[in-house]
């Protein structure tokens, strides 16, 4: 059974030019009452545009003023024929109100536009709860009539038109016995029976409607309660009893086929609703993609995929995320790449510019033998030096893992010695001295060590006259030192154009004990002096735990006093410093530590 009323609702409002989030916006207009149901009023309000869906969103409430609790069920479709809502209603008496709050509804069209609002009542009952066996009225030609369990009402026939000259629309009631008696002429067994075949046609149809078995498993649900009388006992009140049954199934097939409606444009909603977010994603990684703001593109085309409807659409999503994702590397490591040849360039320019002054300087100093019992003398030299240690990938395009590195970097010595009983016996001399290196002239290497400290050399020979002599050295120096490559760099330094985004970073602080010894030749006559001193020596670095034993390492070393010291050393199987973020991915490596030297000395005493 259907019957429909047209309420105007009236939207009183200013507009700006333009969709902007709330454009449209409105108060709640005035409560207008339904014209059969005076009872029963509404209001509704506009919320404006909805930028996320791309509609104008719709609240609505209705209040009942009579002093009867009710229970209706209805539909409402705004003018230009939306549906707006759908459902079932109770309401308590003398003020009982229901609002769908924060559940707005949506339409393509302005508040200006919608002049009017179109309520279908299916059933209308004086009660809160759904009660087959009370009279339930409907609307027709603009008054309340009874529909069902009319013999209990006294208001069966009479209503108020409350609209006076407003346009009211109304449907047949097709399906009610009292208003249109479709089986007159008929005998009771063949009214029975096209009573009884209506509704099993009914019970067959509604499970499938009733999905959340909100009728279908109540115990006054009629197909539950079936049973066959013979052709004897198919009297009126049997006949009474199925059209009972039939009306309430047909009550409950066009409320299930409302349900079912609106769900299916809920559905059709929301689907559009999530199509329209996966193009604004799509079309905002796109800008985002043409400003080269590759991030926000990514965050874009991600949110897409959430909202892709079809793997066609997903894979799409997908793809452009890639693509994204590719360019964002590659701005980056250009960016990079470019930032590691400054870098390159300001070391190799410090590294030319040290060696420039450092030499100038070396070839100012002028020595002489120590033939005083006491001497001083500064010293300064170039060196080459290699010292293993760990670095670690630090890019985030590239895999974790850990290595051993043993970087190959120029640098500079300066030092003093001072000496106490020369050519003596016994002497002792003392060497404090600094050495810094630098990652010059390596293409994508960077990075600097700096190494402090002093040696204490006792020289002995059991006739002074003779120059062989024994020494025995100690030394404490510190070392520090970073390491940073860029494997892209390198490679575009040598013409390579693949990338592999390979980016080490490490550095080392640690501490070492030297102790040694050998063998010197050394003669002293003024104005010359001369020596060659080889021997070994054993280096045990801070890190190592009790019970490891020092690393062995060879030194040679030959001055002439006029020209200068150039000295060799190198130690096999040396220790690594630094620190292993990923143990798991390190390969072992035996590394070196070597190194040459070459010194000038210049006497202060």
């Amino acid at each position: 059974m259907k019957k429909t009323i047209l309420l105007l609702i009236l939207l009183f409002c200013s507009f700006a030019f333009g969709q902007k989030e709330g454009y449209g916006k409105t108060n709640w207009s005035s409560w207008s009452s339904l014209s059969c149901f005076p009872n029963v009023q509404f209001s509704m309000k506009s919320n404006g545009w909805s930028s996320s869906v791309k509609k104008y969103e719709y609240r609505f409430k209705i209040r009942n003023t009579g002093s009867q609790n009710i229970h209706f069920s209805t539909e409402g479709h705004l003018s230009n024929g939306e549906r707006f809502f759908s459902g079932r209603f109770g309401l308590k008496a003398n003020g009982g109100e229901y609002n769908n709050g924060m559940d707005g509804t949506f339409s393509d069209f302005p508040p200006n536009q919608i002049t009017g609002f179109t309520f279908t009542v299916r059933r209308y009952v004086e009660n809160s709860k759904d009660d087959w066996g009370i009279p339930s009225y409907t609307c027709s030609g603009g008054q309340k009539v009874c529909d069902a369990n009319c013999k209990n009402s006294n208001n069966n026939q009479n209503g108020n038109n409350l609209f006076g000259n407003s346009q009211n629309t109304n449907t047949s009631n097709t399906s009610n016995p009292q208003n249109n008696n479709l089986n007159s002429g008929l005998s009771s067994v063949e009214e029975y029976d096209k009573y009884w075949r209506r509704r099993e046609e009914l019970c067959q149809k509604i499970p499938d409607l009733d999905k959340k078995a909100k009728y279908v498993l109540r115990s006054d649900y009629p197909c539950n309660t079936r049973e066959t009388i013979n052709d004897n006992e198919k009297k009126s009140y049997a006949v009474d009893a199925l059209k009972k049954d039939c009306h309430k199934l047909e009550s409950i097939l066009e409320e299930l086929q409302g349900s079912s409606k609106q769900e299916e444009e809920e559905k059709q909603r929301l689907a559009q609703e999530k199509q329209e977010r996966y193009n604004s994603y799509i079309e905002q990684g796109d800008q985002a993609m043409r400003s080269e703001d590759y991030a926000s593109a990514m965050n874009h085309y991600q949110n897409a995929k959430q909202y892709a409807s079809t793997n066609i659409e997903r894979s799409t999503a997908e793809n452009k995320y890639n693509q994204a994702f590719e360019a964002k590397k590659t701005a980056e490591r250009k960016i990079r790449v470019a930032e590691q040849k400054k870098r390159d360039e300001q070391e190799n320019i410090a590294y030319a510019s040290g060696l420039t002054a450092t030499a100038g300087a070396m070839a100012l100093l002028q020595d002489k033998p120590s033939l005083g019992f006491t001497s001083g003398k500064i010293y300064l030299g170039l060196n080459m030096e290699q010292i293993p240690m760990i670095s670690n990938n630090t890019n985030s395009y590239h895999a974790n893992k850990s290595y051993v590195e043993a970087p190959f970097r120029p640098g500079f010595d300066l030092g003093l010695i001072f000496g106490i009983a020369n050519n003596k016996k016994v002497s002792l001399y003392l060497n404090p001295k600094l050495s810094y290196n630098i990652s010059a002239f390596a293409a994508g290497v960077s990075g600097s060590s700096i190494e402090y400290g002093g040696t204490a050399l006792v020289l002995g020979n059991w006739n002074k006259e003779f120059p062989l002599k024994f020494y025995a050295e100690a030394s404490y120096f510190k070392r520090v030192g970073d390491y940073h490559y860029d494997a892209d760099a390198a490679a575009q330094s040598s013409g390579a154009t693949t990338a592999t985004d390979d980016v080490r970073d490490g550095e080392y602080n640690y501490s070492v004990i030297r102790y040694g010894g050998g063998l010197m030749l050394h003669q002293a006559d003024d104005p010359e002096e001369f020596y060659v001193k080889a021997g070994v020596f054993f280096d045990k670095p801070s890190f190592y735990p009790n019970g490891i034993k020092p690393n062995l390492g060879f030194t040679l070393q030959g001055m002439y006093n006029q020209i200068g010291s150039l000295e060799f050393y190198y130690s096999p199987k040396y220790f690594i410093g630094g620190t292993v973020m990923y143990p798991s991915t390190l390969e072992r490596a035996d590394k070196s530590y070597f190194g040459i030297r070459f010194t000038r000395t210049g006497r202060l005493w």
